[in-house]
């Protein structure tokens, strides 16, 4: 892993993402955007502003660093271009979260919810336990909305959730 990081390029600059960004629409309009590319895109984004995949809440990020604004954007055109793939929005929301963004955050945890619930019902899914993933999907958005005191959209999530998750929820929904 530290390998890895040594071998990473220096963080783009603002005129590099404005052109790399650029590219990317150009190619989007066109019909000839490479999901891979988008992807490999967005991820060194998150090496740049994160350190890594976005995974915690970071005070010290802005939520609209343009980065972050470039990552969203790539993982929402990957939404588009690979609509039953809930990867994407399960990893837009990570980075909504991690920039305070909860509402926005909760409703791509729904999303992917419902994506990964599709994945279950036709049993194409990748890993086996799309049914469990749904329902992790289901309970980051519960608590995604209980952070942002939208406390009667995480209760209305309460029913669809497991008794284990529930009871993790009980101290963000008494405040």
């Amino acid at each position: 892993m530290d390998q890895l990081r040594d071998e990473r390029p220096e963080p783009m600059t603002e005129l590099e993402l404005r052109k790399a960004t650029e590219a990317f629409g150009r190619a989007a309009a066109a019909g000839t955007v490479s999901p891979k590319e988008l992807h490999d895109f967005q991820l060194e984004l998150q090496w740049d502003v994160f350190g890594g995949d976005a995974i915690e809440r970071r005070d010290d990020i802005a939520d609209d660093d343009p980065r972050v604004q470039a990552i969203l954007d790539a993982l929402e055109a990957l939404a588009v271009l690979e609509p039953d793939d809930p990867a994407h929005s399960w990893s837009r929301a990570i980075v909504l979260q991690a920039v305070g963004r909860d509402v926005e955050a909760a409703k791509d945890y729904l999303l992917a919810a419902e994506r990964f619930d599709a994945e279950h019902r036709r049993g194409d899914g990748l890993t086996g336990d799309e049914d469990e993933w749904a329902s992790t999907a289901r309970f980051q958005a519960a608590r995604s909305f209980a952070l942002a005191g939208e406390l009667v959209a995480a209760q209305s999530l309460l029913p669809q959730l497991e008794a284990d998750d529930r009871a993790a929820l009980v101290s963000l929904l008494a405040d």
